[in-house]
């Protein structure tokens, strides 16, 4: 009934919805219960045990880590709404830090060079190099998402209004400027 929630009421991605059953999958077989599980089990003592078993025991970093302690917080609210459970246990435990991740990108200089190098590709190369440069072209000049860029379709451009039609996080619809060089 959870994933069923998060899939029709949350609309969650079809993948977080796989992420969280594997991970309440995990957490019920190592509190020794049936696959189904058992809610009478969720205590801060079990949840914390779990999360030094994923980190002693399983070597997973702070951020798988974390993705599990959200996803049971997650569950736990709703058992919670659902008038299924009292408090939250997760929320009692300390998260483990995370390093801060440095975005990587290219500096415009490298850009230009890029462009510069792959001029005649364009007029005379073959499909892959037209289609790369296509990509890293898009990615440039709109600053979209990699995942925006892979969900575009024909019906995402609208040449007469010049913009992109992107469908971002949450499912949300957002439309960017063409420069003209795209039209």
């Amino acid at each position: 009934a959870y994933i069923d929630y998060l899939k029709g009421v949350r609309r969650y991605s079809e993948r977080t919805c796989t992420l969280y059953e594997g991970i309440l999958k995990d957490f019920f077989m190592f509190a020794g219960c049936p696959p189904e599980g058992d809610i009478s089990v969720l205590d801060y003592q079990l949840v914390r045990s779990y999360e030094v078993y994923l980190m002693e025991t399983q070597d997973d970093g702070p951020r798988t880590v974390n993705l599990h302690l959200s996803a049971l917080s997650s569950f736990c609210r709703y058992l919670m709404k659902e008038g299924l459970l009292d408090s939250n246990p997760v929320r009692l435990l300390k998260k483990p830090a995370q390093a801060k991740r440095i975005p990587e990108f290219f500096r415009e200089d490298a850009l230009r060079a890029y462009f510069e190098s792959t001029k005649g590709v364009m007029e005379f190369g073959d499909y892959k190099s037209k289609l790369n440069r296509m990509i890293i072209s898009i990615l440039y000049n709109t600053g979209i998402r990699r995942s925006e860029l892979i969900g575009l379709t024909r019906g995402s451009v609208d040449l007469s209004r010049r913009v992109l039609r992107v469908r971002g996080k949450g499912d949300k619809i957002r439309e960017i400027p063409l420069l003209p060089s795209f039209c």
